[in-house]
C-alpha cells in the first residue's frame, strides 16, 4: 500500500521518519531535504528483504537517483556502515549521469554476519559525489536472526529434590525472527547437581516454534540443597 503523509519544508536538513505498528519493528528512515539548486536527488533506497537483513546471509538494495540538472561526470556512489558484521560492495563509479535523467543501479550487495543478534539497529550511509557536488543519505534496517533459549526442563521421571535424581529433557524456543539452524547443546556441571549426559542435538527450529532436545540428561542433586531452593542450569 502507500501512503502520503503532507509536507513543507522551509529549511534544508534532515528529516527522521519512524513507522512503528503492533508486534511489528519499527521501520526508521532519514529524509534529506535539500535546496532546490542541488539537482540530484534520491528517489527511492530499497532493500530486496523489506527493510530488514537476515543474519548470516546476503541480500540486494536498489538505488534510483533523480538529475534535474546538467550532466554529471565521474560519479561515485558509496556505502559505508559503522556496525562490525555489516560487509557491503565496493564503491561504484558511474561515468556520467545525464542532465534531466534517471539512475538506476544495478543490485548492490549486503552481508550480515552469524554474529549480528536478533533486532539489532543498523545504519548505512550513502554518499554520492561528482565534481565539487557531494550528497549523503542513511538508511536504517533491522538485523533479523534466530533467538534461542531453553522455553522448558520437563520431568521425565524421579523427583527434583535434595539428594533425588530425576530425568528431564530440554525444550528449546526459537523467538527470533528467522529459522535456527539444527544445533547442539551441551550442559554446564554445577556444584548442586551432577548432570549425566554429553552433547545433545536439536533440530532446526521455526520461528516461534519449540523442539526438544534429542537426548534426555540424568540430574543427582546434592542433599546440600535447601528445600524450595532455585537453581539455575546452563547450557552452551
Amino acid at each position: 500500500g502507500e501512503i502520503n503523509l503532507p509536507f513543507s519544508a522551509s529549511t534544508t536538513g534532515e528529516l527522521e521518519l519512524t513507522v512503528t505498528g503492533q508486534n511489528l519493528y519499527p521501520y526508521m528512515a532519514t529524509l534529506t531535504v535539500v535546496a532546490s539548486s542541488e539537482t540530484l536527488s534520491l528517489e527511492s533506497w530499497t532493500n530486496e528483504t523489506d527493510g530488514q537483513l537476515i543474519a548470516g546471509q546476503a541480500s540486494n538494495m536498489f538505488l534510483t537517483l533523480e538529475n534535474a540538472g546538467a550532466e554529471l561526470t565521474d560519479v561515485e556512489i558509496t556505502f559505508s556502515c559503522d556496525t562490525p558484521g555489516i560487509i557491503l560492495g565496493e564503491t561504484i563509479t558511474v561515468p556520467s549521469i545525464a542532465g534531466n535523467s534517471t539512475y538506476i543501479s544495478n543490485p548492490i550487495s549486503i552481508s550480515a554476519t552469524h554474529q549480528l543478534s536478533h533486532g539489532s539497529p543498523i545504519m548505512i550511509r550513502l554518499e554520492v559525489s561528482s565534481g565539487d557536488m557531494t550528497q549523503h543519505w542513511n538508511k536504517f534496517l533491522a538485523v533479523q536472526a534466530p533467538l534461542v533459549s531453553i522455553e522448558d526442563i520437563v520431568t521425565v521421571s524421579g523427583n527434583l529434590a535434595a539428594g533425588d535424581s530425576a530425568q528431564v529433557e530440554i525444550m528449546l524456543i526459537n523467538e527470533g525472527g528467522v529459522m535456527s539452524d539444527a544445533m547442539t547443546i551441551t550442559p554446564l556441571q554445577h556444584d548442586l547437581i551432577s548432570i549425566e549426559g554429553g552433547s545433545s542435538a536439536c533440530p532446526a527450529i521455526d520461528i516461534d516454534d519449540s523442539e526438544t532436545a534429542t537426548q534426555s540428561y540424568l540430574l543427582v542433586f546434592s542433599d546440600q540443597v535447601f528445600p524450595a531452593e532455585k537453581l539455575t542450569l546452563q547450557f552452551e
